[in-house]
């Protein structure tokens, strides 16, 4: 037995309720809630380590079908062209400056403030046109580029029919190509440590080239059978680096010119 703490009543043990007064003798138990896990959710790559994850896998397998976004293609080939251009600059910049030293080192009888003044003007004078030239090969290489690209397309569309997407189309060149990348940035390397390393950046843009031609054709040619024969959709692909490099052609020989006729100019010739 035990005694109710309100009115001093009898009650047994196990009661809940005074039977005299109707007070509560025991606490209610107080359920408490199960604690909740928190889950952490993992941060999400940003865009750059998404490219670069494509870009190392697309070096690793070229062909590999690979989660790209929409913007990925049109980057890339951007940038193996600027990189392409700065290798053209840096070359002109530094075949002038040791022709230019080369040709003042003769006039040494005339006083080293004669041969500096001479340096900066012709320095100054051909500075501008280096940068003429430069700005010409990018739109001449950029032209051939695009050209190449459009008529694969148009191509693909003639072998196989229907439409084609044109930023899926441009990622598959870009992932084929992709050692560009590398051999790009290669040749502008090569051209920032020295000018006599032409020759061998010569040789890397034949490879470059030809890299970049493999990865228009393989979209156009490798899709299976095709409405038409592939022989003709691989030579409309063709006509289209035709005519992207007389179009380039004519571009770089209207600025050659154009130089040329600054250059007379400037020196009186």
């Amino acid at each position: 037995m035990k005694k109710c703490p309100n009115c001093g009543a009898e009650v047994e043990v196990d009661a809940k309720f005074c039977t005299n007064c109707g007070a509560q003798l025991q606490a209610p138990e107080v359920q408490t809630q199960p604690q909740q896990r928190v889950q952490t959710v993992p941060a999400q790559p940003n865009g750059f380590s998404l490219y670069w994850e494509w870009l190392v896998n697309s070096w690793k397998r070229p062909t590999a079908k690979l989660k790209t976004e929409k913007w990925y293609g049109i980057v890339n080939i951007l940038v193996v062209v600027l990189l392409t251009t700065l290798t053209i600059w840096r070359l002109l910049a530094g075949f002038l400056s040791k022709t230019v030293s080369t040709s003042m080192s003769s006039f040494g009888s005339f006083g080293s403030d004669v041969q500096n003044e001479a340096q900066n003007y012709a320095n100054n004078a051909m500075g501008g046109s280096i940068s003429s030239l430069s700005i010409s090969a990018f739109f001449a290489i950029l032209v051939v580029a695009v050209c190449f690209i459009g008529f694969g397309i148009l191509g693909r569309k003639f072998i196989y029919g229907g439409q084609v997407d044109v930023l899926s189309y441009i990622n598959e060149v870009a992932q084929y190509s992709n050692y560009n990348m590398i051999i790009s940035l290669l040749m502008f390397l090569l051209a920032l440590i020295s000018v006599d390393s032409a020759t061998i950046i010569g040789i890397l843009f034949v490879i470059l080239y030809y890299v970049f031609m493999a990865a228009v054709l393989v979209p156009v040619i490798n899709n299976g059978e095709g409405k038409n024969d592939k022989i003709w959709g691989t030579l409309i692909t063709f006509l289209g680096l035709i005519i992207g490099c007389f179009i380039a052609y004519f571009i770089a020989k209207s600025a050659i010119t154009s130089v040329i006729s600054q250059l007379s100019t400037a020196f009186k010739l």
